[in-house]
This record gives C-alpha cells, sequence and structure tokens, in this order.
C-alpha cells in the first residue's frame, strides 16, 4: 500500500491483533484489524456480580458488541458458550491501544522533524552562498575586527547565528563572528541540545 501523502511503500507492522500500515519517510498510519469478516456469535458475559448477561462476540479476533441484548434474543441462553476471556485478554493486554498509538505518535512526529531539519539545512546552504548572506557576513567580520567572539584569541573566519528567529532576515546583533574551532563546538552542543533551530 503507498501512503497517501508521499506515494511512498508503507511497511506493515504487527501489533497484538492491529495490522497498521506506516510510512517510514513521513510517518503517515493506517490502522485495522486483520479480522475483516467478523464472526459475530451469541455469547454469556459474566459480570462482577457473577449475573449473566447476553453479548455478542467474534469468535476469531475477540471483538465485542457494544451493548448487552436482552437474554429472550436467544432461546438458548443457558446453553450458550461464556465469552472467550482468552481472545479479550489478547485484545487488552496484547495491543493497548494508548501504548500503540503512542508509539506510532512518537515515530511520526520524530520523522517529521527529521524532515524539517533536513529541508532547513538544504536551504541554509543555498542561503549561505547568496550575495545577501555574503554581504552580511563581510559587515560582521568587519564589525568584530575579525576577533572570534567566543574564545577572544584566535582570527575569526566564520559567522554564527546566535538563533534562527530572524533566519534569511538576520538583524546583525543576531550574528557574531567565530574561529573555525569554536563555531563547530558551538554547533556540536547547540545540536546534541536540539537547541540550534530557535525559530
Amino acid at each position: 500500500m503507498e501512503c497517501r501523502n508521499c506515494n511512498t511503500e508503507m511497511r506493515v507492522l504487527e501489533r497484538g491483533i492491529y495490522l497498521i500500515d506506516q510510512c517510514e519517510v513521513c510517518g503517515h498510519y493506517n490502522y485495522h484489524f486483520p479480522c475483516n469478516n467478523h464472526k459475530m456469535e451469541y455469547v454469556k458475559i459474566k459480570h462482577r456480580n457473577n449475573t449473566l448477561h447476553l453479548g455478542k462476540q467474534c469468535l476469531n479476533c475477540g471483538l465485542l458488541e457494544g451493548k448487552a441484548l436482552p437474554k429472550n434474543t436467544v432461546e438458548n441462553f443457558e446453553n450458550l458458550p461464556l465469552i472467550d476471556e482468552k481472545l479479550i485478554k489478547i485484545r487488552e493486554e496484547g495491543s493497548s491501544v494508548r501504548e500503540i498509538f503512542e508509539e506510532l505518535h512518537n515515530y511520526q512526529a520524530k520523522v517529521s522533524k527529521e524532515s524539517i531539519i533536513n529541508n532547513f539545512f538544504i536551504e541554509h546552504s543555498k542561503y549561505l552562498q547568496s550575495s545577501k548572506w555574503k554581504e552580511k557576513r563581510t559587515l560582521v567580520l568587519k564589525r568584530d575586527n575579525y576577533v572570534c567572539q567566543s574564545c577572544l584569541q584566535e582570527t575569526a573566519t566564520e559567522v554564527h547565528h546566535k538563533s534562527y528567529k530572524f533566519w534569511k532576515n538576520e538583524p546583525l546583533f543576531d550574528l557574531i563572528s567565530v574561529c573555525k574551532n569554536c563555531h563547530t563546538e558551538i554547533t556540536r552542543m547547540s545540536r546534541e541540545g536540539n537547541h540550534f533551530l530557535n525559530f
């Protein structure tokens, strides 16, 4: 199955009784029960007070019909099997809906963030080649007398963004001159702390 967002072939995951199609590129997902043809049968459901009620359960996947039914719906209520607790346990424990959706949501958020970051780096690389950036870079280096504003010892050869709030329209106070070693270290620390995209 292809992803409706980006036309990438989706991977199929099994989570308990759910089958999940998920795109590894954008994180989009669909979920469904592998039981596409429910075999619903009448069963007895024992409640906490030990009273028996009539219900319907799929004998393939354990799905319970939402409403309790009047016992006189069937003629042989006493002879009906009890609800299949094993199937219920598989549904409840083997496939916690909250856990499944948390996992899917987290993956989708991670992929989305990676995509945003990758797109940013592509655009930023282009921007650094523009005449607009080169002019700003020269002004900042001159303003700082080509002295690294991080260590105040080395010659500044590069210009660092303090933030990316004004990206492509930076006021000069948001840019500082740095040497190559300091720039590398500042960038590494920012990326490790996920602070480098301060939009």
